[in-house]
């Protein structure tokens, strides 16, 4: 979850408490909040994305965030050289077909 979610979930239990519950409650402090953490940097819209996470990467993170990951499979062995395999592909959703180039020749594909 992100800050901002976080912020979000904290005004929805709020506003809640004082619907629902009948519980005094003001949303100033927390959307007070929410305008200094933009201002502060801290939340915000993300970045996009220039390049998917090659398969090596993938089961990194599925090990550290799931030690009782199942083994992972064996690579199946193709012409390319390992170096070439493991070259992060980019992600060419939503942008522009100089820029996908541009992505390109910075990976070597």
């Amino acid at each position: 979850m992100t800050v901002s979610m976080d912020i979000g979930t904290i005004r929805l239990l709020i506003s809640h408490a004082a619907a629902v519950h009948g519980l005094p409650a003001s949303l100033e402090q927390v959307d007070l909040a929410r305008i200094a953490l933009r201002r502060l940097g801290l939340v915000g819209k993300s970045n996009e994305r220039n390049r998917r996470p090659t398969e090596e990467e993938l089961w990194k993170l599925f090990g550290h965030f799931a030690p009782t990951a199942p083994i992972r499979p064996r690579a199946r062995r193709s012409s390319r050289t390992s170096r070439q395999s493991a070259a992060p592909k980019p992600c060419t959703t939503s942008r522009s077909p100089v820029h996908n180039k541009e992505i390109e020749r910075s990976h070597g594909l």
